[in-house]
């Protein structure tokens, strides 16, 4: 068994980029896949999924330059990475549900501040949203966790949820640090409600980075082994349950710690897997 990627390549941008949004997808897909890795190709997500969760006029717009995106302005290249992102969770989500046993990466964020009709903190489409919705059409997720674990409240994703009502046509439960000094204790109480009490079709974890003590934005509450105590209880209890699994990489904005932070979550996915390693280690700095 393997670690399954699914990517686009659309998701790298320009070295000169300097939104760490934007970069860290490619940055984490080329640091911490392994040779055994499998990789699976996603196309970007088209207006007709966009739709489901998103008004049509506000698409239209951001999608013509009339409406700002996620990063406030009408950039094409950050744009058209909203599409590739939001592209590779409908894929991931495929991927989990047609082999629960195998965790599967999706090496993209910007969705949880996604409204419905509007764009926030570089979120453009919500995502994690578009992908239920997707695979709900399917009739293959009647029961979805979405576990935030980004530094800041996911509040785009709970005004669609509530907006359309979502939680009466899938039994959809969301569940967002908020930014709440958690530590690992607290995390152990929630994940066991969630995981180890109940039986889920998808579960969907955004492992932020941002919700580390040392990133810049200020709304980190974990220490580097609150980091690792919180991945490893969402894989240990995803693994031992045989949940479909995605995990995305949300938040975080310092730099090289970033992306440290989430290869070190790929690895302890890894370890908890029983999966093949990279050759060099990737260690949370102090």
């Amino acid at each position: 068994m393997t670690l399954k990627w699914v990517w686009n390549d659309g998701l790298r941008v320009a070295k000169n980029e300097k939104k760490m949004s934007l970069l860290k997808a490619g940055q984490v897909f080329d640091a911490a896949r392994a040779p055994a890795d499998t990789v699976v190709y996603a196309q970007p997500t088209r207006t007709q999924q966009l739709v489901r969760v998103h008004d049509l006029e506000y698409i239209r717009d951001v999608l013509d330059g009339r409406q700002a995106n996620g990063f406030g302005n009408s950039d094409a290249t950050a744009t058209a990475h909203a599409l590739y992102s939001s592209g590779v969770m409908i894929r991931a989500v495929r991927e989990a549900l047609d082999a629960p046993e195998v965790v599967v990466c999706a090496p993209v964020s910007g969705f949880h501040h996604a409204h419905y009709a509007e764009a926030q903190g570089f979120c453009t489409f919500n995502g994690l949203l578009v992908a239920v919705a997707a695979a709900r059409l399917m009739d293959r997720v009647p029961k979805v966790l979405i576990i935030d674990g980004d530094g800041h409240y996911g509040n785009g994703t709970d005004e669609i949820i509530t907006r359309l009502g979502l939680e009466g046509i899938v039994n959809l439960t969301h569940w967002s640090a908020r930014g709440t000094a958690l530590d690992q204790n607290t995390w152990e109480h929630q994940i066991r409600g969630m995981l180890a009490n109940r039986d889920w079709d998808l579960v969907l974890y955004q492992a932020g980075a941002d919700a580390h003590v040392d990133d810049p934005y200020g709304e980190g509450y974990l220490t580097n082994d609150d980091w690792e105590a919180r991945d490893r209880l969402v894989f240990s209890y995803c693994h031992a349950r045989n949940f479909p699994l995605v995990f995305n990489l949300a938040g975080g904005y310092n730099a090289d710690k970033t992306i440290m932070l989430h290869c070190h979550t790929v690895r302890t996915a890894r370890h908890i897997y029983h999966l093949p390693r990279q050759v060099r280690h990737v260690h949370v700095g102090a």
